[in-house]
Parts: C-alpha cells; sequence; structure tokens
C-alpha cells in the first residue's frame, strides 16, 4: 500500500477510537507510530540533502552528550557537529573498494588512482596559496592537544608492494620518507628533519639512508651530519662517507679530486714606495712590500695545493708593478704589468704538491720599477689603493 494511504488509514482509525477513548476518561493511553520508507535497509536511485552525518554516534537521540547536533563548533566541540560541515564520517571510506582497510582507502582495477589537488586563481609569488598536503601530529588528545616532542614522527610518505601472499613492508615499506620533529615544538620553535629509508635486497626493513637536518646539513651514511664544517659553516654542509667522481673516474678516498679545505686572506690599504728591481732576477723576500700571508697546513701529504691571488690597483705615471708569490722566503711565481694611470688587475695561479702535512707560510709581495731612457732604476711610490685577496685550497688528486 502505497505510504500516503497508510497514513489516511491509520488517521481515520485513530479517530474511530475517539468515542471510546472519551468514554473512559480515566484511561490516559497513547499510541507511538514509527514509519519506514523504503524500509530500514534500501537503495535510493538519488538521494540529496544538505548535509549528512554517517556513523552509529550519530544516530542517538536525546541530549548531549549522547546526541550530535549540527551547532556552532564553539559550543561543544566533542558533541556537536559545526554548522558549516556537511560531511561527517565515523569509519572508514571506501572509493573502489567495499572493505577500506583505513579511514581513506582508495583502490583502481586496471590503472593506477591519481588524486588531484586543484587551485585557482591569482597567488603568484607565495606558497600558501599552493595546493597543501600537510600532516599535523601533537600530543595528548583530540580534545586536548599537547606539545609536540624531539623525535615525534610528523609525516610519512611510504611505498609497498604485493609479495607471494600480501602486502610486504609493513612499518617501514620498500622506502620512506618521514619528517620528524627534532626538537621540543613551542610557539615560537617548530624544528623539524626529513630522513630517506630504503629497503635492501633479501630484506623487509629499511634503513636510513639520508637526512637532511634542522640546520641544513645534509648526511648520506649517517644520522649525523658533521658540523661545522672545516671552512667554519655550520648550514648547507654534506657529510658522506666517500664520493665517485666521473670526471676522473675515482673515488675521493683514492685521490678523486675532492676539495679538502678552502681558506682566503684579503688587504687593503695603500702602497708604500719599497719597489721590486727589474733586473731579470728572481724576486727576493727582501724586496717589495708584504700585503698578504697565511699559514696554511695541508691534511694530505700527497695532494695539490692551489693559490689564487688577485691584485687590483691605481698605478701613479706608468709604473710597472710585480707582485710575487713566496712559499717560505723562495718566489714561486711572479707576474709584471705596465700601467696606465688606470687600475688594473694582476692574476697569479699557482699549484704544487703538498708533499707533507707540515705547515707552510705562502704570502705575496708588491713592488714597482720604473726605468728611464739611460735604463736607470728608479723606485717612486706606486700610489693609490690596492685590493688583493688570495685563495689557497687543498684538492686531492
Amino acid at each position: 500500500m502505497p505510504k500516503t494511504l497508510k497514513v489516511i488509514s491509520i488517521v481515520l482509525f485513530f479517530f474511530s477510537l475517539l468515542p471510546i477513548v472519551s468514554s473512559q476518561a480515566q484511561t490516559t493511553d497513547s499510541i507511538r507510530i514509527i514509519t519506514y520508507y523504503p524500509s530500514p535497509y534500501g537503495s535510493y536511485r538519488e538521494l540529496r540533502t544538505k548535509r549528512l552525518a554517517i556513523g552509529d554516534d550519530y544516530i542517538k537521540t536525546g541530549v548531549p552528550p549522547d546526541k550530535y547536533d549540527w551547532q556552532e563548533y564553539a559550543t561543544d566541540p566533542m558533541h556537536n557537529i559545526g554548522y558549516n560541515t556537511d560531511l561527517v564520517v565515523q569509519g572508514n571510506v571506501g572509493i573502489g573498494t567495499t572493505m577500506p582497510e583505513s579511514n581513506l582507502d582508495i583502490v583502481q582495477e586496471n590503472g593506477f588512482p591519481v588524486i588531484y589537488l586543484d587551485g585557482y586563481g591569482t597567488r603568484s609569488g607565495t606558497v600558501n596559496y599552493a595546493p597543501h598536503f600537510i600532516g599535523r601530529t601533537a600530543r595528548g588528545t583530540a580534545a586536548s592537544p599537547q606539545a609536540t616532542q624531539l623525535g615525534d614522527g610528523l609525516l610519512v610518505l611510504r611505498g609497498l608492494g604485493y609479495g607471494s601472499g600480501g602486502w610486504v613492508g609493513g612499518n617501514s615499506g620498500s622506502g620512506q620518507i618521514i619528517v620528524y620533529a627534532d626538537g621540543d615544538f613551542t610557539s615560537t620553535s617548530s624544528p623539524g628533519k626529513i630522513i630517506f629509508y630504503t629497503t635492501p635486497i633479501d630484506s623487509t626493513i629499511s634503513s636510513e639512508r639520508m637526512i637532511i637536518s634542522s640546520s641544513g646539513n645534509v648526511g648520506i651514511g649517517t644520522t649525523s651530519p658533521q658540523t661545522p664544517a672545516p671552512g667554519g659553516g655550520t648550514t648547507g654542509n654534506l657529510d658522506v662517507n666517500d664520493v665517485y667522481l666521473r670526471s676522473t673516474g675515482k673515488w675521493a678516498s683514492q685521490g678523486g679530486g675532492g676539495v679538502v679545505q678552502m681558506v682566503s686572506t684579503n688587504y687593503t690599504g695603500t702602497m708604500d714606495s719599497a719597489g721590486i728591481p727589474w733586473d731579470n732576477t728572481i724576486p727576493l723576500y727582501s724586496e717589495g712590500s708584504e700585503i698578504l700571508t697565511y699559514v696554511f697546513t695541508p691534511k694530505y701529504p700527497d695532494s695539490m695545493i692551489r693559490i689564487d691571488v688577485v691584485v687590483s690597483g691605481d698605478e701613479i705615471g706608468q709604473t710597472t708593478a710585480i707582485v710575487a708569490l713566496f712559499n717560505g722566503t723562495t718566489c714561486v711565481d711572479a707576474v709584471a704589468s705596465y700601467g696606465h694611470d688606470s687600475p688594473h688587475d694582476y692574476n697569479l695561479l699557482y699549484t704544487e704538491s703538498s708533499g707533507s702535512t707540515s705547515a707552510r707560510t705562502y704570502s705575496v709581495r708588491v713592488g714597482n720599477m720604473r726605468v728611464n731612457s739611460s735604463n736607470d732604476i728608479a723606485n717612486p711610490p706606486l700610489g693609490g689603493k690596492y685590493i688583493s685577496k688570495m685563495i689557497i685550497t687543498e684538492i686531492r688528486t
């Protein structure tokens, strides 16, 4: 019978009982009628609703905390549904599967599932409006969250494969990327680190392979990248066990060409009248003026030492300046240039074998020389200001 006819019949039957009820004034009976349409279990071709709550807890009757109502969230966040919330699901949700194994389980037969995060509008220049995939972790409970602590996992991206009888890898997978808290969280501090894991052949347990620490250092084969680096940097450093250089076909530990250390020293000042004679002899340590010096200690006895020197200066008149590089008191390289009343650059590039791990002093001396029509040597002041720099690099060869 259609529902409308059912309701009419019930109403007519109810009114037919009124004379009997009135004749027995002391009787106070009530009738409760519950109808289902189409039934407690059924299907609809179409179902449209403004909002929907799914789950056993959401169909309870009574008053809070047993009953959930759509109200302003602040009134009772644990037993009210936010007024602007359109869908609430208590259990698991399956898309393409009737047996979801997690809060959201997406299955795609003969293909691969894809999730799109689309964003539109003019939002150039800021990442805040780009599509986000965010993991949030707190201690405590949803009703009373507590601060995240050192070592807490914040986000996991994991890949699993299917073995002979099920998914293999469990809580580690074949490869995973995990974001960890790298310190206790406060309102002004939220340090994090990222660790990359892979699982080797003949194993189902992944191992840490690479880390990016909260200070910005990268470690491969170590979970604690060394810092500071020999050059003094505390961030942006790479700590690895070894490096293979394709350009040399060697490992760094076998002399593959890795930079061991690099140092530099600078000088800015006005030159005096000291000269280095232009007499076809090697400059002497007693000639000219010292503008740069550095005591350098190689780390390996068989590495290459590279020294780059740049001197920029402004000569007076047509002065010929000589720049000489010394190892101890021995001149190992020199360059001369004829000035033309304008700033001029002098460049030296010198290499030698370290030979040992003993300290040695590299220095740069500058002098000038003028030759007159009688080939007499005079040494007027260079004048002007000199800006110079010496870079010393030790390289494994």
